[in-house]
């Protein structure tokens, strides 16, 4: 799959490469939302650091991140890293709009994920994020215990591609 913008049933995913200043600094501003932060590897994040990691994503043919919207309005933030057989994606809903839902941005998510013609999808999730870890276990996520980050993270996997045999 290529790096551009795409138009999925109501929503419109623009690429983070693809983003200009003004709206790449909104998803820094979402980003650094304390209620954002709180369940993230990194509770605050640097502007230079933010701007580089754009520049990285320029570079790099396996990550994609988009900013969402839907009726002209920024819903949140997907994201999907191919690794071999598997995407791991990650999402987090605008903080500012009181309409978004962690679940719709799943929901896209899951129509999107057949694209990548991957076997897995994977997901590292914030062991106290209780929303999260349910979400994800609502969409066929099987979550288990890592010790990632001190054990702070869960890991939840699923098989997203099946073989069908004709007999």
């Amino acid at each position: 799959m290529s790096k551009k913008n795409f138009k999925v049933g109501k929503y419109i995913l623009r690429e983070f490469s693809t983003l200009p200043d003004y709206l790449f600094l909104f998803v820094y501003k979402m980003r650094n939302h304390p209620e954002v932060g709180k369940y993230s590897f990194s509770k605050r994040i640097d502007l230079n650091d933010h701007f580089r990691f754009r520049e990285i994503l320029k570079k790099s043919p396996n990550k994609f991140y988009w900013l969402v919207y839907k009726d002209y309005k920024v819903v949140g933030v997907i994201s999907l890293s191919i690794e071999g057989n598997n995407v791991r994606l990650g999402l987090y809903k605008n903080p500012y709009n009181p309409n978004a839902k962690g679940k719709e941005l799943m929901k896209l998510i899951m129509k999107i994920l057949p694209k990548f013609r991957k076997w897995y999808a994977s997901v590292e999730v914030h062991k106290e994020n209780g929303k999260a870890v349910n979400l994800y276990k609502s969409f066929g996520f099987n979550i288990k215990k890592s010790k990632f980050l001190n054990g702070k993270f869960l890991i939840g996997e699923k098989l997203i591609n099946q073989l069908s045999f004709p007999f």
